[in-house]
């Protein structure tokens, strides 16, 4: 199922905060539906009162999101410049190929020797535009303006 099918992230987030202790403690919580909360508020009592008794010693590791790099601004325009030209040669968006948070993982993974887990670098995203990317960030990809038509232009480089 979804994530967020049943009870959105906001949702579940508020109640974590809030941590109602009866199902009529639930009612009023923004984003709940009150019948959500008739049908299942005992459930969901019972399963935050069960997350409350966790020690902390078994909470998973919090983990921050890599902080960016100062290059990686100017890198995220040039990728999303590389994506544009692909996404035009293929004619669709370019949102659907790739968003600007994952263009600066993928920045952040290369930079670090892996590989980042984002769509651009799966299946036909990868064979459209993912690829390039990782050409453009290794430099073996030059991006030129075509001086007649004044679109840009990807290459290999040394051509």
């Amino acid at each position: 199922m979804p994530r967020g099918r049943i009870v959105r992230d906001e949702v579940l987030l508020e109640l974590a905060r809030r941590a109602p202790g009866t199902p009529a403690a639930l009612k009023g919580t923004r984003g709940l539906h009150p019948s959500e909360s008739e049908r299942n508020g005992e459930t969901l009592v019972a399963l935050i009162k069960r997350g409350l008794a966790v020690p902390e010693t078994d909470w998973p590791e919090a983990t921050s999101p890599p902080r960016p790099s100062l290059e990686s601004p100017g890198l995220v325009d040039l990728l999303q410049a590389v994506l544009k030209v692909k996404a035009q040669e293929e004619e669709i968006a370019p949102s659907l190929l790739a968003t600007a948070s994952d263009l600066l993982l993928l920045i952040e993974a290369v930079r670090n020797g892996g590989e980042a887990d984002v769509p651009i670098l799966k299946g036909w995203r990868r064979k459209l535009a993912g690829d390039t990317l990782l050409s453009a960030l290794s430099g073996q990809l030059s991006v030129s303006v075509d001086a007649r038509s004044g679109k840009l232009r990807l290459a290999p480089k040394g051509e």
